[in-house]
Formats: C-alpha cells, structure tokens, sequence
C-alpha cells in the first residue's frame, strides 16, 4: 500500500479556490505563504510564487516547486501637478502591537511616506492572489499611486524622494544614503528574520502569533515547514552556517558598532532624517516587540542605539496613523 494521499494545493490561488478543498485548509496556507515572505521583500530571491505547492497528507507538509524568476519593475509617471491617491498594500500587524506591521519594509514604507507629508491608506493583505496581482513576485510593500501599483520598498523610498525633493535624501551628495539603506535592508534584516525563526523560544511566540487560532493538525505542521525552509534560506546567505552562538555574537557585536556610531543628537547622516533612519528603523524597531523579547532586551541595553531609535519613533509618529482600508 502506498504512503497517505496528500491534498496538493497551489498557494497561489485565489481564497475561494482553496478554501473548496474538503480539508477546509485555505486559508491557513494564504497564512502561511503571506507570513514566510513578510520577515523578508526576497526571503528567496525573485522567486515565482505561482510554482509553490502546498501538499497537506494526515502527517506532512511540504512547500514544492520553487523556480527562481527575475523581473523588472516598470517606470511609473504621474501628473506633477496632481495630488496622487495612495494606498500602502502591507502585511498589516493586529490592533495593538506596537508597530504598524510584521514586516519591517512594510514598517520602513509607512515612515518614509510619513516623512514626507504624503496623506496615505493602509491596505492590509492577506491573500497571495491578491498580492500577486500588484506585484508578481507576491512580495510587499506595494504602493497603489491612483491605482497603479509600485513594488519594492526601495523603489517606493525613489519615487517618494522624486515626488517630494529633499524628503528622504539630499539633492546632491545622496549615494552614501541609499548605501546605508541596502545594508539596512539586507545585514539587519538577517539579524530579524533569524530571531523570529531561528530562535527557539521566539518561534514559539511567532507560531502562537500567527497560527495560534488555526487548527491543531496546521498548528504542528505549517510552522515547522516554514521553518525548515526560512533557516535553509539563510543558511545559503552564510546566517548562521557556523552554528547560532557564533551568529549570536556576531549579531551582538553588529550592535555594538551600530551602538557606537549611533548620534547623540539628530539622525543618522545628519540633523535631517533620511531614508537611512526609516530602513534602520524599519528592522531594529521590529526587534522591540513582544516576538522577540531577548533581542528588545540587546537594544535596551545599548543607550545610544535605543534614544536614537526612540527619536525617530517620534519623530516620524507625528503624523496620525493612517486609515485601514478593506482590499
């Protein structure tokens, strides 16, 4: 006799699709596609999510099928003199967390949009079809300019510098900027991803979070699958190859030099924020939350790092927070 018939859904289909298997497990898997690309914009690269299968058997899941792709964002152009509608898609976080959203390009979206002045809506996703409508690569933030959709939190942080001159970086002179953005981007989001994931205890508080109200048999499956495939992610970008104590301390020396050269006063490159304070806060600031208590700890007890931290919040909290629309 065979192994158990497994129910192979795409994850990429629509909620109604899935949600007609007899297993009623739609929208658990819509979950768990949407939570395994939050942490990350390329948790695995450029990847064409219409390829991942999800296979549910009484005793497994399995995530198959990945096939690396490449796109290309389009220009987009818009009236000057108009004042464009704008809607931040994003993988909102609940009423009552501290921070706007679970992924900090999402987090690092709102304050760059905040720093310029740009009146915007929320529009929390949740389903990948949806998401991959706006952005192929089903990855967010996206930013709907009057409807038009523009993935990419880099990509959004340029038009929003084009829009609004001065906003995220100086006119002239702004390389350094946009080179402290992608290490932003890219050394300390390692350092998040691999605390909710890699940490034991912190998984624990990420599957309550996220898979707390599903079933039990999804509860026991999906997140040890995500697992499996995030660490092997970072395992290929050199995150922890050499065991977590060593990634560990070498996280914690990385603060340390982000501690020493953090301001006294103003902010990163300047009295002025910039799109380095919204990418650096968009990743540590997503440390300060009860996922992930033991890394909030590490920043609390580097002073510098935390007022610099705590003056951007304030700084880019003035604004009211934006209203949440339904998709």
């Amino acid at each position: 006799m065979g192994g158990p018939q497994g129910v192979e859904i795409p994850i990429h289909r629509a909620y109604a699709d899935v949600e007609t298997s007899s297993q009623g497990l739609g929208r658990y898997a819509v979950s768990a596609c949407s939570q395994m690309l939050c942490d990350r914009e390329e948790s695995f690269g450029a990847f064409h999510i219409t390829d991942i299968l999800l296979t549910v058997t009484s005793s497994n899941l399995s995530l198959t099928g990945i096939h690396r792709r490449t796109t290309n964002d389009s220009t987009m152009t818009t009236d000057p003199n108009a004042l464009p509608s704008l809607k931040l898609a994003e993988f909102a976080a609940p009423d009552g967390f501290p921070i706007e959203s679970y992924s900090p390009f999402c987090l690092k979206g709102h304050r760059a949009l905040r720093m310029a002045g740009l009146t915007y809506e929320s529009l929390p996703m949740t389903q990948p079809s949806e998401i991959k409508a706006l952005n192929p690569t089903c990855q967010l933030p996206v930013l709907l300019i009057n409807g038009v959709p523009m993935a990419d939190s880099t990509t959004i942080a340029r038009w929003i510098e084009t829009r609004v001159p001065g906003s995220l970086a100086p006119s002239s002179g702004s390389s350094e900027f946009w080179l402290w953005e992608e290490f932003a981007d890219t050394a300390l989001n390692n350092l998040v991803v691999a605390s909710r994931w890699a940490d034991n205890a912190n998984f624990a508080r990420l599957s309550e979070a996220f898979f707390g109200n599903a079933p039990l048999p999804i509860r026991m499956l999906i997140p040890r699958q995500l697992r499996k495939r995030i660490l092997g992610d970072l395992s290929g970008r050199d995150v922890g190859r050499h065991g977590w104590p060593v990634f560990w301390k070498r996280a914690q020396s990385l603060l340390d030099e982000f501690d020493a050269r953090a301001p006294e006063t103003g902010f990163w490159l300047g009295e002025n924020a910039s799109i380095v304070d919204a990418a650096i806060f968009g990743q540590l600031q997503s440390l300060r939350t009860p996922l992930t208590p033991e890394q909030r700890a590490w920043l609390e007890a580097r002073r510098r790092l935390t007022s610099y931290l705590d003056r951007f919040e304030a700084r880019t909290k003035e604004s009211a927070d934006p209203a949440r629309v339904a998709a």
